[in-house]
């Protein structure tokens, strides 16, 4: 019996269900507009953080490429600094265990004693001059070269200050080292000992005394075709006439080596 009701109710039931069915009412336009822009906005948003992403990558590659180029134009120029280290130390080597070592001391001890001064035109030849000439230049562009300072002074012996109207040269103290790029002048720095031991052998001046070398000062005057201006302010810079050692600071020689290519009188920059 129970089968049976069931059976005969079940139709009947069904046929309510069918009858009272409810559906739900289809979400109004505006919520699904609302929906769908927040999440093309959303995806706007990824797409813009992977854009800078890839932008991030592609600068770190950039830069990572471009320390890669300087690293290789460091070891270039480094093989280059070698090569022409051992062609200039081979030139300065002959001309210094050559009669025209101690022909170069001689001229200068005797313009010392009778002078105060010397020079010797063409000191260890051309090439040596290019090649040193050629690291001052990397130095130039590199950055290495620094603005000069005074010292001392009117209102105190331990302040130090620029002013390029009285010097406006750009400076670096070097060893003369391979770490500084500076292989060539090292080389000049060597055989210039010599020849200074050399001139204190006939300099009754400077024959009892000890002589210790600083550190070299390698220098660059910034030239500009304006006369008119002011050194340090877009016209030719200089350093004014001063003494090295107006104060018994020790110093007793100086040694000046100059690398203006091609230079003439008129240009300028005489010792005064």
């Amino acid at each position: 019996k129970s089968l049976k009701l069931s059976h005969l109710l079940r139709p009947s039931l069904m046929g309510r269900s069918k009858k009272n069915q409810r559906h739900s009412p289809a979400p109004a336009a505006g919520v699904q507009d609302v929906k769908l822009s927040a999440l093309q906005q959303q995806l706007q948003a990824l797409k813009m953080k992977q854009e800078q992403a890839m932008e991030a990558v592609l600068r770190a590659q950039q830069d990572m490429e471009q320390k890669s180029d300087e690293t290789e134009r460091q070891r270039r120029e480094l093989k280059d600094t070698e090569a022409a280290k051992e062609k200039a130390g081979a030139e300065a080597d002959f001309a210094i265990k050559t009669a025209s070592g101690d022909a170069y001391a001689a001229q200068l001890a005797s313009s010392l004693e009778r002078d105060g001064y010397a020079f010797v035109d063409s000191f260890l030849g051309e090439p040596v001059a290019t090649y040193i000439r050629d690291e001052m230049r990397i130095m130039q562009r590199d950055g290495l070269l620094r603005e000069s300072e005074l010292a001392g002074g009117k209102t105190g012996k331990n302040m130090r200050y620029s002013m390029a109207s009285v010097r406006g040269d750009v400076v670096r103290f070097v060893d003369g080292t391979e770490e500084e790029g500076c292989c060539n002048i090292g080389l000049l720095k060597e055989f210039s000992d010599q020849i200074v031991i050399r001139v204190q052998e006939r300099v009754e001046e400077l024959k009892d005394e000890t002589i210790q070398r600083g550190k070299l000062m390698c220098t660059c005057y910034p030239g500009n075709t304006n006369d008119d201006m002011p050194c340090g302010k877009g016209g030719p810079c200089r350093y004014v006439r001063h003494c090295d050692n107006p104060d018994k600071n020790g110093r007793r020689l100086t040694a000046l080596y100059y690398l203006n290519k091609h230079w003439h009188m008129s240009h300028g920059g005489c010792l005064r």
